[in-house]
This record gives C-alpha cells, sequence and structure tokens, in this order.
C-alpha cells in the first residue's frame, strides 16, 4: 500500500494532476455550486501557467544552482565519464550491457551503448 501511495500521491501534487484535481472539484461543484466552481477552474488555470513559465522555472532553479557554486576553477579532463543505473547484473558472455525494463528498449540497446570520443 505504501508503494502504491508513494507512486500516485505525487503524481497528484505535480501541476498537471494538481489541476485535474481542481477541475473535478470544479466539475463536482457545478452541480450545487454553479458560481462558485469558477474558482477551481482559475486555480488550476493560475497553476498551469505559473509552472509552464520559465521565468519562473528559471528563477527556481537559479535558487538551488547559487548555493552548489565550484570553489574553484574547474579541471580540463581529456575524458568526459557518465555514471548511471538500470544496468543488469554482469553475466557472461555478453556482448552489450543488458539494460533494465527502465532504461531504454531492448532492441535499441547496441545502438545507445557505444563510446564516442569527444573533441575539446
Amino acid at each position: 500500500m505504501f508503494l502504491f501511495l508513494s507512486k500516485v500521491l505525487p503524481l497528484l501534487i505535480y501541476p498537471l494532476g494538481l489541476s485535474c484535481l481542481l477541475m473535478l472539484v470544479a466539475l463536482g461543484m457545478l452541480w450545487k455550486y454553479p458560481k462558485k466552481a469558477a474558482i477551481p477552474i482559475a486555480l488550476a488555470l493560475v497553476v498551469l501557467l505559473v509552472s509552464g513559465n520559465g521565468w519562473v522555472s528559471d528563477w527556481l532553479v537559479r535558487s538551488l544552482e547559487w548555493q552548489h557554486i565550484p570553489s574553484q576553477e574547474l579541471p580540463v579532463a581529456d575524458a568526459v565519464v557518465v555514471l548511471g543505473g538500470g544496468i543488469k547484473e554482469w553475466k557472461e558472455p555478453r556482448p552489450w550491457p543488458d539494460l533494465s525494463e527502465g532504461a531504454i528498449g531492448s532492441s535499441t540497446v547496441p545502438s545507445y551503448t557505444t563510446s564516442i570520443r569527444v573533441p575539446y
């Protein structure tokens, strides 16, 4: 039950889910309180407009990024290593890594698991 709630409740807090909930509330209010039903509709519109605005998202990201400014100049490197999850345990023999179901689909694995040299 906790796993179900931990997956569903965040979706209702996200802007689109919250707007959908507000629209359902407005739909329920239309029957008894048709004039007051405009309030949840307006709130849903405001939630979508504010959360979809680039200025608001830039402001939120900036408020987090300024806390983690590097204290010194970043070093120059010959290679970039990208670490990630989504790979099953290693078993012999395999020509390429077995990505889990949450990662890239199995039919596209060989084309996405290659490395390239990035010129700097």
